[in-house]
């Protein structure tokens, strides 16, 4: 029952239309617009709902992937290593949101930044 009340909780709240921010010239939405510091708190209370944040992290990629096709994408980390890699940017970047956090480990994935 817990579990099922937070993902209720945070589908209502990264569903939210008012919950959107805007980098450069698109919006992002979802959890996208979750603050690193709420990545931290949600972590901290129930790791395997943050799957949802990171799912949204999945879909980043995806897309960065169809975008750049013509470069060859970015690589693909597995649900346990974009977990922890958010953890590391989240906790030195608390005032950025999941969306900036996204397209930095998209820009460390690319072929040609290794």
């Amino acid at each position: 029952m817990k579990v099922l009340f937070v993902a209720a909780g945070m589908a209502a709240l990264i569903c939210s239309p008012a919950a959107a921010a805007s980098r450069g010239n698109y919006t992002a939405l979802g959890a996208g617009t979750q603050t690193c510091a709420a990545w931290v708190q949600f972590r901290q209370r129930d790791p395997s709902a943050a799957n949802l944040v990171v799912s949204w992290v999945q879909g980043y990629l995806t897309a960065s992937n169809d975008y750049l096709m013509q470069d060859g994408g970015v690589n693909s980390p597995d649900v346990t290593e974009i977990g922890a890699w958010l953890d590391g940017y989240c906790s030195t970047h608390p005032q950025s949101n999941i969306a900036y956090a996204a397209a930095d480990l998209a820009a460390e994935l690319l072929p040609h930044a290794k």
